[in-house]
């Protein structure tokens, strides 16, 4: 009787190893989308905690310091000048005023503030108040508050706690490293500050500009402080908004959810504020 031996194979045919390679690519791909879903949700959770964080932080600052609001732009001004930060005062300008509200014995000529005379986009004028100095609050010098810590000085702490990957060039930034649009109520114009002169012309992020129609004030990243019914939401207090996932604000000013940049699928559709509980193609306040 002969006996006959099954021929050993030597491996995987080309066919076998592409299915098994479509199969690795498909797992792969769908373990991706799997994971960038799970990464945009936790971006989205982590944007609505500093938004609320924020809101706790200015209602302590307000609070600490007496004052009724942190401006967005120059305090009391109606042509959307940007606020301006310098060591020496003359005591007329309006920064000086709202300065001697919170700081009530700041000195005119010499307040300890180091960096140069500045201009502060809204942005940065909020992360100014809630951060202090490089982050590190306020001296408890009154009449020198904004001179640098030391390590070893006495400060009054921060309102608002930041990682250094919620700064970028000096602004406060959302999970998406887009800054955040903040804009806020001035009492002493009863009013959302509104241009009613010739819009500034600063180099982006700090472009200022006014809106054709209605003439409110578009922000620095193209965003209006965002108004329903003819009247602007959080009339007597603050709005801040970030880009969401897509990283490019809707334009603001009279919201309807679902309509327009607001869509579910508008570039400001995901945007996240703190005026509203979810993104803005859907009102759920």
């Amino acid at each position: 009787m002969t006996t006959r031996h099954a021929a050993r194979r030597a491996g995987f045919t080309m066919v076998e190893l592409l299915v098994v390679i479509l199969i690795i690519g498909v797992l792969a791909s769908l373990l991706l989308a799997g994971f960038g879903a799970a990464r945009t949700s936790a971006r989205k959770a982590q944007a609505a905690t500093e938004i609320a964080q924020v809101a706790d932080a200015v209602a302590a600052f307000k609070a600490k310091m007496n004052v009724g609001h942190i401006p967005a732009f120059r305090p009391g001004t109606t042509d959307g000048s940007l606020f301006r930060l310098k060591k020496m005062y003359v005591g007329d300008e309006p920064e000086f005023a709202y300065l001697r509200q919170v700081f009530p014995q700041i000195d005119t000529a010499d307040n300890g503030w180091t960096g140069g005379d500045q201009t502060l986009a809204p942005n940065q004028v909020l992360l100014f108040f809630l951060t202090g100095i490089d982050l590190q609050g306020f001296s408890t010098n009154r009449a020198k508050p904004f001179t640098p810590s030391t390590g070893s000085d006495n400060r009054v702490p921060p309102f608002l706690t930041l990682k250094t990957s919620n700064i970028r060039n000096g602004f406060f930034v959302d999970p998406w490293d887009t800054p955040y649009a903040y804009f806020a109520f001035d009492p002493a114009l009863n009013n959302y500050p509104v241009n009613t002169g010739t819009p500034l012309a600063v180099a982006w992020p700090t472009t200022t500009t006014t809106h054709p129609v209605d003439g409110t004030m578009i922000a620095p990243n193209g965003v209006r402080a965002f108004r329903s019914g003819g009247k602007f939401l959080n009339a007597r207090g603050f709005q801040i908004v970030s880009a969401g996932p897509d990283t490019t604000f809707g334009g603001g000013g009279d919201w309807a959810p679902g309509t327009g940049d607001y869509v579910s699928n508008g570039i400001g559709g995901d945007d996240l504020s703190n005026f509203n509980t979810g993104p803005l193609n859907q009102e759920n306040k």
